[in-house]
């Protein structure tokens, strides 16, 4: 069974929560974890390897976000972050979220990038996510359920 280092996403997630001088601070609605296979993950366009769980979380100001994890030595976590509002759905079990943000250990940088996922709650599902940064810097993962149910977590359920 995987150990999730769940506190620090969540540390790095909430102390970026606010940086946007735009938005106010938000609540963590929702968070859960999804098992699978990271076939890929590319950080400031250099791939690096990547573990096999991705973290999905919900604020109540609708930002919701999707965590990869970098397993090179000295790896960071990356969340590709946007507005669920703006969501789409172009098939029954398909998202299309626009990204506003990538947040990363220097903190939340605007971005223009999208993902694509399926309802992990229906069996294998695809999690693909890109952005780039005003630099050009890309930054993207891919990652593929292995069909379990994707484990839910209430905010304060670090330890699980």
């Amino acid at each position: 069974m995987m150990k999730l280092n769940i506190p620090a996403i969540l540390a790095l997630s909430l102390a970026c929560t606010g940086a946007f001088a735009e938005e106010k601070k938000s609540d963590l609605t929702n968070m859960f974890s999804v098992a699978g296979n990271c076939m890929m993950l590319v950080f400031a366009n250099e791939q690096r390897p990547c573990k096999d769980v991705i973290i999905n979380t919900e604020y109540d100001s609708g930002r919701m976000g999707f965590y990869f994890r970098d397993e090179s030595e000295g790896g960071a976590i990356i969340s590709f972050s946007g507005m669920g509002q703006e969501q789409q759905s172009p098939a029954e079990n398909l998202r299309l979220q626009p990204l506003d943000a990538i947040v990363f250990d220097g903190g939340r940088e605007p971005a223009v990038g999208f993902c694509t996922f399926e309802n992990p709650f229906v069996g294998a599902a695809r999690i693909e996510c890109s952005a780039f940064l005003e630099n050009g810097e890309l930054f993207s993962g891919f990652f593929m359920s292995d069909g379990s149910r994707p484990k839910m977590m209430a905010p304060g359920d670090y330890d699980r």
